[in-house]
């Protein structure tokens, strides 16, 4: 942990099909499965796949919202928060954006006091590209892009070290994207954060990260340098990913994995790919990949 502000280590999650046709069979969704990264400080660790790879799962994990399995957790940050992918649905429209702001920072240890709180939390709608004005409007009168704005800035008010990303920008237009992606640049380099940063476009992934971890069927399949990897792909989903012929949804896993998660869709697979599951190989410094044909 010396070089990482947080670390994940053979982390696994299921859950159990209680309800419908599978109930009887007591079957379960083998969400993550046995996902191992770190995220250096200061850094930005993108987890990038299509969706029901098991993504946002593990970034609930690790904040506490499900419990694992099995598997560790470890991390150096005083403080960690989530930023939600849709903020129309996470920002309560019946409050103020004051509100909004220090609902939780209101019940912590680090709760200065109403005017002092109103004081940040002005600055923070500053720091945002928005207004103090701001404070005493509601999400409704705002666009997309400015309540994803107001999500950052709740994020941020608490002062974490860590910020986790779950989809930020992929439901506004690309030149708002754009705005949302330099924000998260300039907050990192002024406030030293770092992110975990969860997205199924990896052209914009490659972008704002500096590591990649491609993930399949709740199984990192590859992972690289952000700077590099378009050059550099190995594993055949990462090379799908990046020529955008993807399905947008993982077939749900129903059963532990046997073989490479992969092999059901991949051109290359033979027995082996089906019967044995790869293991990491390094094929360059910060390279692996889990691939039998590599």
């Amino acid at each position: 942990m010396s070089e990482n502000i947080l670390e994940v280590k053979n982390l696994k999650k299921s859950f159990s099909l209680e309800a419908g046709f599978f109930a009887k069979n007591k079957k379960k969704v083998y969400a993550v499965n046995d996902v191992s990264f770190g995220i250096e400080r200061g850094k930005t660790y993108g987890l990038v796949g299509e969706s029901g790879c098991g993504k946002t799962t593990t970034a609930r994990l690790i904040v506490g919202m499900y419990k694992a399995d099995s598997g560790e957790i470890n991390t150096n940050a005083s403080l960690i928060k989530y930023i939600f992918q849709d903020p129309s649905r996470s920002l309560n429209p019946r409050m103020t954006v004051y509100s909004i702001l220090t609902a939780a920072y209101r019940h912590s240890k680090k709760w200065p006091g109403v005017k002092i709180a109103r004081e940040e939390a002005g600055k923070l709608m500053e720091e945002v590209g928005l207004d103090p004005s701001d404070l005493n409007r509601r999400p409704s009168e705002f666009s997309g892009g400015q309540r994803q704005r107001i999500s950052i800035a709740r994020g941020l008010i608490m002062k974490p070290e860590i910020l986790i990303c779950d989809e930020v920008v992929s439901a506004l237009d690309v030149s708002v994207q754009g705005q949302i992606l330099n924000l998260l640049q300039d907050l990192r380099s002024s406030r030293n954060l770092s992110f975990l940063f969860i997205a199924h476009d990896l052209r914009v992934s490659c972008y704002f990260c500096d590591t990649i971890g491609v993930m399949y069927s709740g199984m990192l399949v590859e992972e690289a340098p952000a700077a590099d990897l378009y050059k550099t792909a190995l594993h055949p989903y990462t090379k799908l990913l990046f020529g955008g012929l993807i399905s947008n949804e993982v077939k749900t896993v129903l059963e532990e994995v046997k073989g490479c998660p992969f092999a059901h869709r991949c051109p290359h697979a033979d027995d082996v790919c089906l019967s044995r599951t790869p293991s990491w190989k390094l094929v360059s410094e910060n390279h692996k990949v889990r691939c039998h044909k590599v």
